[in-house]
């Protein structure tokens, strides 16, 4: 889904992940994923 993404991208709010929600900021640069 990211593979063609060249530019970082950053993202605030809450996300569905693992079966979790997780409240804060996921960054995305190239296949690297960083939660905060």
């Amino acid at each position: 889904m990211w593979d063609n993404i060249e530019q970082d991208r950053y993202y605030t709010g809450v996300f569905y992940i693992l079966g979790e929600y997780i409240s804060g900021e996921l960054i995305y640069n190239k296949k690297t994923v960083l939660f905060y």
